[in-house]
């Protein structure tokens, strides 16, 4: 996986910790992020991206956002036949078994439990990566 080929598109309502997982993703030597805090605004800049040479090949979401959280994003994305197989990492600082059930129901990729570290984050991404791309 080459990571400044992928295009990511990060999904957070918190604008500091956007930020910092700007920073986190820098450091993995991706350099194609996009960010969106809620789902509406993700579906926008997707569809805004799609077909075009900065399409997202990856995306990494919150779970508990305004207006649309997580969850409602990712099966609106499996629902799309042009999105429906971008590997997507759901994060969260809830250990909720019956919100991870819900994720792994609507075909998530991968899922990491907030605080993140940077090394769990490059794990996770590139088993998502790998797991869509194989």
């Amino acid at each position: 996986m080459n990571h400044k080929m992928i295009s990511i598109l990060l999904v957070e309502d918190s604008e500091s910790q956007r930020a910092e997982y700007v920073a986190m993703l820098n450091e993995c030597c991706f350099t194609k992020i996009s960010t969106a805090c809620n789902g509406v605004e993700a579906l926008k800049i997707l569809s805004t991206l799609l077909g075009s040479p900065g399409e997202i090949k990856m995306i990494l979401t919150d779970y508990e956002m305004p207006q649309m959280d997580g969850l409602e994003f990712l099966k609106v994305l499996r629902q799309s036949a042009a999105t429906a197989q971008v590997p997507v990492v759901y994060m969260s600082s809830k250990g909720d078994f019956g919100v991870v059930t819900e994720f792994i129901k609507a075909k998530v990729s991968q899922m990491i439990v907030k605080p993140i570290k940077k090394d769990e984050l490059l794990a996770r991404l590139t088993e998502a990566w790998k797991k869509h791309n194989s």
